[in-house]
């Protein structure tokens, strides 16, 4: 009997060994499985700060450019509404409402083309 208390003790040395070890790997295991996140968070967090200063920079920067980007939008508006009226002007002309046949149509366009060579001829020969 004294033999079998002896393999009983021994057998519960050993459970305690195995469940000290077992709850050791399982510890570590655990720190790893906590550590990986930690360290993921501590990049995401940089990640974040990062664009955060990013963002502000940006605006920053586009501050000093909103007032001319207005005014730019604002002469674009304009110079294409003023295109948009010359081109109606052009339209509403009748070229042959003074009752010219085509060929006295092309000679006048002709001259008047050649007039505007010679002026500009003219302007760039100074």
């Amino acid at each position: 009997m004294h033999q079998f208390s002896l393999y009983i003790i021994i057998g519960l040395i050993i459970l305690l060994v195995a469940t000290s070890g077992g709850f050791a790997l399982y510890q570590r295991a655990a720190k790893a499985e906590i550590a990986t996140p930690t360290q993921q968070n501590a990049t995401y967090a940089l990640a974040v700060d990062q664009q955060r200063q990013t963002i502000e920079t940006l605006q920053r920067d586009a501050e000093p450019l909103a007032k001319p980007n207005k005014f730019l939008a604002t002469r674009m508006t304009e110079t294409e509404s003023q295109f948009a009226d010359a081109w109606n002007a052009i339209d509403a002309l009748s070229l042959a409402a003074d009752g010219s046949t085509p060929d006295e149509l092309e000679k006048r366009a002709n001259d008047e083309f050649q007039r505007t060579i010679e002026v500009l001829r003219s302007v760039t020969a100074h």
